[in-house]
């Protein structure tokens, strides 16, 4: 991990930060920090309300539940992360390494990719690509 950590951090500034908001992308770090640097995973459970507390904002406010709520949300929706289960020990986050959500393809594969990683988007990228190659060489 600590090998990939300056790759890591120079995707995230140079793709992803440019797509999220400045508390999305404090979430991001923060479950990143969370997961793969300190577990060598990336899972993590927890709970918002601990996210909440140990977040941070500005001017020494407290991030409340209901914006971790959207924020969580916010990143789900650009792929950075995927929400699973819930449980009384907290909500299992999957986060994904900037190099694994960037949206370089077209709007069709992008759009096919959308939440899944690459493993569970191949099969339906590379039919998509054929279907797209066949129509195009019957023209």
């Amino acid at each position: 991990m600590k090998e990939n950590l300056q790759k890591i951090i120079e995707q995230f500034v140079d793709f992803l930060l440019p797509t999220l908001t400045p508390y999305e992308a404090g979430l991001y770090i923060f479950l990143l920090r969370n997961s793969y640097m300190k577990n060598g995973t990336r899972e993590i459970r927890i709970g918002k309300r601990t996210i909440a507390d140990n977040l941070g904002a500005s001017r020494g406010e407290k991030t409340n539940y209901a914006h971790v709520t959207k924020l969580v949300s916010g990143l789900e929706e650009k792929s950075c992360i995927k929400i699973g289960d819930t449980t009384r020990k907290g909500t299992l986050y999957s986060v994904f390494l900037p190099e694994e959500n960037l949206t370089t393809s077209c709007l069709v594969c992008n759009s096919i990719k959308s939440g899944k990683t690459y493993e569970e988007a191949a099969p339906f990228l590379l039919k998509s690509i054929q279907e797209r190659r066949g129509r195009n060489n019957n023209l």
